[in-house]
């Protein structure tokens, strides 16, 4: 199962995942003053002399920062083309509101509590590593908010990397103050939806400031309310939804004239990153993100090596040329630029780049709506002044020529021919290491490219997705004398170009399902596990959860990858990933027929429903909901043997949850009637039977509902149809007698019609039929005579029959039936119930403990059925072949190393 320590590592950090409220525990702390932004919550009791000093030194460094973001937002204003008045008023009310968000007492509002997670071993204490991976974990599993951040207040965990990647919708600003303790180097923050890029760093101690390295806040928004398409990526292109998306956008950037109060929290982030004077790689892709925070980023952090603006509102890149001496590495993917020219020359001037970026997409473009918005503002803003606008104008082709000076306020289209200048000079960035030129329509291969590669000899990547130039035998015969085996190449032609651009683009949805469909079609040649190859089409499937085109080929592609045996040679961990991603695609495409096929494809598997862990309530309850949606004989076969299995492995209380659902219980009947009207014994059938057979175990609620449904008219009808399948008859025995094991349903199943069968079945050559139909005599028997409504069957009868039958048996080679307890047994072992009664009961016992020791002797211990058959063993007027087979039960509960005393009470006589 772990095959390394560090398999072992993550799956201590998963348990924990799953199992927080069983680790941890919730103690309430109180808050002072919460409407000061960024204040640190203090203790009522408890509190550490530095928790206290720390939270008193915070209000004036606090006071401080308001007041400098206060300066630096006019001088923003100015450089966002606003007028001087508008400015200087926006100055006025940032001091203003500077004032005001540092209240003059701690006590101005009384103290509220709020629930803070703490392990339940207070001596506990996770490594930086561990506490690292707990976080990431909990943010995948989408477990990360507010309440769960606490665990990460610090005293019980340490953090000098954050990665909260795609983070759920829970988390705000309260709760990332619990980084504040935390000596942070490298902080992720990706996708937030409830807090903004100033609320990221604001959470930062005053060390992690000085001393944070690293940020990524990519798709989180820099105002409160920010504009729903900025939270993509490089997403593709537009469906009427998402038209209705962008005219929504581009209101509130219209709206946002000089002096309003989204515009003025764009500032205030710009001001927070500058703040970060030792930052030395910025991600701020897909956010609004524009020049003017260029500028400002490329004064105020001298040490700046990379920067991602990729899908940002950046129209003009002249500030980099602030930068040329310090950065390293720029990406640019699909980013709207007014002079793809100058841009092209600004960029050559970058001598110290060693990765460039200028990939873009093939189809219309997520911001460019948000460029023209943004220019109709500024000119609104002009025209309001009396001013001219300065080169407003939007176009998708080659250059803006009226957006020359700075690129001022105006846009421009594509940069079609930015990759082009740069690929025409062998020349330029000489120590460059990896280029992407994706997407770029007029990159092509031939000589003029390998031109270019053999004048870099640094370069070890170079990225074609979406180019004809990826096809060019340069890049893929490795005969030929040009092909240079040490460069990496992304494209679509080849198994290894896939599997690279699928390492490097898992967040841009178009290029992974590109990449996805052509690796589909490379699948069915594979004969050996690619664990490799899995764990690159899990990240993109993870991120794409709302791509149907992403999750259409990513299933397909894990169905091909784990298929029959290859599964078995893929660890239980990578499986339980793809089981995750699997169900997240299920559930968020119900209805659609060939996603919800490669879902049951992939899960209707031994090695995954037997060896991974994973939620399988939540699995069941995904699957008899696409039994009930879609039908279709090949998708309904599947469905039922996976639900026959799962519903084994979970709770009782978790089954009782699925056989409640009228639809559920419904829908396998039905299918049960159709095999009985075509006289139809196939696996369907079986695994439908085995279903209904495992969701009424030991759950009265289910087999409750099985009543009402008309299951027991339709089961009669199943065993006088289905005479001498001996495995369609134990399986409908085995339901039954769940039933009877329910003392106020046993009256329903006083008939004659089943009375008359079940004699029958119970003389049955197939000890397994004979079994099940003998344990429904003993649990309707049990009650006595009183209980007893058969007048045409005595029911001494029966039990003289019933123990005949019993001291007949041979004990079969496997074991029958599992058990998910003793609970059913232990009334039948009273004694005022009859001896027929206590001795099949003792034999049922006897055959699971002796055929599955390890797992029954310590249920029946546990249970309290030792203590019970001791007193039986010791009672003389207990019969002596209950005493023998209960003897037999307690020698071999002793080789297991159980000592059984007797109890001195005697077993509980209710039945």
């Amino acid at each position: 199962m772990y095959d390394s320590p560090v398999s072992l590592q993550e799956a201590c950090v998963d348990f924990i995942c799953d199992n927080l409220e069983a680790v941890c525990e919730t103690t309430y702390q109180y808050n002072q003053n919460e409407s000061g932004p960024g204040q640190l919550e203090v203790e009522a009791e408890g509190s550490t002399t530095d928790d206290k000093s720390l939270s008193a030194g915070n209000l004036e460094r606090e006071e401080n920062e308001n007041l400098e973001s206060g300066t630096a937002i006019a001088r923003i204003g100015l450089g966002m083309g606003f007028p001087s008045e508008a400015a200087y008023g926006t100055f006025r009310v940032a001091r203003r509101a500077a004032a005001l968000s540092t209240p003059s007492t701690p006590s101005r509002q009384p103290p509220t509590k709020t629930p803070h997670l703490v392990f339940r071993d207070r001596d506990a204490f996770l490594p930086s590593e561990i506490s690292e991976r707990l976080l990431s974990g909990l943010c995948e599993r989408g477990h990360l908010t507010d309440e769960t951040l606490s665990l990460f207040s610090g005293r019980q965990t340490r953090l000098r990397t954050v990665r909260m990647r795609n983070a759920p919708p829970g988390i705000t600003a309260r709760g990332l103050r619990f980084l504040r303790n935390h000596k942070i180097i490298h902080l992720e923050a990706t996708g937030l939806r409830s807090a903004t890029v100033s609320d990221v760093v604001s959470a930062l101690g005053e060390w992690s400031v000085q001393n944070l390295r690293s940020l990524g806040v990519s798709r989180t928004p820099f105002a409160d309310v920010p504009p729903a398409p900025y939270l993509a990526l490089g997403r593709s292109p537009a469906s009427n939804a998402r038209e209705a998306d962008r005219s929504s956008a581009t209101e509130q950037l219209l709206a946002s004239s000089p002096g309003t109060s989204p515009a003025t929290s764009r500032c205030c982030v710009v001001v927070s990153l500058s703040r970060l004077r030792h930052l030395r790689h910025l991600d701020v892709s897909g956010t609004e993100f524009n020049r003017h925070g260029l500028e400002v980023v490329c004064e105020d952090l001298p040490f700046l090596e990379s920067l991602d603006i990729s899908s940002t509102l950046v129209n003009d890149v002249s500030p980099l040329r602030r930068r040329k001496a310090t950065l390293r590495s720029l990406a640019m993917y699909n980013l709207r630029v007014c002079n793809p020219g100058g841009a092209a020359s600004i960029i050559s001037e970058l001598g110290q780049l060693r990765h460039l970026d200028l990939s873009d997409e093939q189809d219309n473009h997520p911001f460019e709506v948000f460029a023209a918005a943004a220019a109709a503002a500024a000119a609104a803003a002009a025209a309001a002044n009396g001013r001219q606008p300065i080169g407003v104008g939007v176009g998708r082709g080659g250059d803006n020529h009226g957006a020359g000076n700075n690129g001022g306020a105006s846009v421009g289209g594509p940069i079609r021919r930015l990759a082009g200048e740069i690929l025409s000079n062998p020349q330029v960035l000489p120590l460059l290491e990896s280029l992407d030129v994706s997407g770029r329509e007029e990159v092509e291969g031939g000589p003029a490219l390998c031109a270019w590669i053999d004048a870099h000899p640094q370069l070890r990547f170079i990225g074609l997705v979406q180019t004809e130039a990826c096809y060019d035998e340069t890049f893929t015969d490795p005969t030929l004398p040009t092909f240079r085996p040490n460069l990496a190449v992304s494209g679509t032609a080849c198994e290894s170009q896939i599997l690279e651009a699928l390492r490097r683009y898992s967040s841009r949805p178009l290029y992974v399902q590109k990449c996805l469909y052509n690796l589909f079609r490379l699948t069915p040649t594979f004969t050996d596990a690619r664990v490799d190859v899995i764990q690159l089409v899990l990240p993109g499937m993870s991120e794409h959860r709302e791509q149907f085109g992403v999750q259409m080929a990513a299933t397909a592609c894990l169905y091909n990858l784990t298929k029959g045996d290859l599964a078995q040679r893929v660890h239980p961990s990578v499986l339980r990933q793809v089981v995750h991603l699997t169900l997240n695609a299920m559930e968020t495409y119900p209805n659609h027929f060939q996603l919800q096929k490669n879902t049951l494809l992939t899960l209707c598997s031994d090695r995954i429903l037997q060896d991974v862990g994973f939620d399988k309530f939540r699995c069941a309850r995904l699957v008899m909901d696409c039994l009930c949606t879609v039908d279709d004989p090949s998708m309904n076969r599947m469905s039922v043997a996976i639900c026959s299995i799962l519903a084994a492995k979970i709770s009782t209380h978790e089954t009782s949850l699925l056989g409640a659902e009228a639809k559920y219980m419904q829908k396998l009947l039905e299918i049960v009637k159709s095999k009985v009207d075509d006289k139809c014994v196939d696996i369907t059938m079986k695994f439908t039977l085995s279903a209904l057979w495992n969701l009424t175990d030991e759950s009265p609620t289910t087999c409750q509902v099985f009543l009402s449904a008309g299951g027991m008219p339709l089961f009669l009808e199943v065993l006088e149809v289905f005479h001498g399948e001996s495995a369609v008859e134990t399986k409908v025995l085995g339901l039954v007698n769940n039933i009877a094991e329910v003392a106020h349903l046993r009256g329903k199943l006083m008939v004659n019609q089943f009375m008359e069968i079940l004699r029958q079945l119970l003389h049955s050559k197939h000890i397994d039929v004979s079994y099940f139909a003998a344990g429904i005599i003993a649990h309707l028997a049990s009650g006595g005579e009183d209980q007893w409504t058969l007048s045409a069957f005595h029911r001494e009868e029966l039990l003289s029959e019933l123990g005949t039958v019993v001291l007949k048996w041979e004990t079969p080679e496997g074991e029958m039936v599992a058990y998910r307890s003793f609970h059913p047994f232990l009334p039948l072992l009273s004694r005022n119930v009859a001896c027929q009664v206590q001795l099949w009961a003792v034999w049922a016992i006897q055959h699971v403990c002796t055929k599955n020791a390890k797992r029954y002797c310590p249920m029946l211990v546990e249970e309290g059925g030792d203590a019970i058959l001791g007193l039986l063993v010791e009672d003389e007027q207990v019969d002596p072949s209950v005493r023998g087979i209960c003897q037999s039960i307690l020698r071999v509960l002793a080789a297991e190393g159980f000592f059984c005393k007797p109890s001195t009470a005697p077993p509980d006589s209710t039945p």
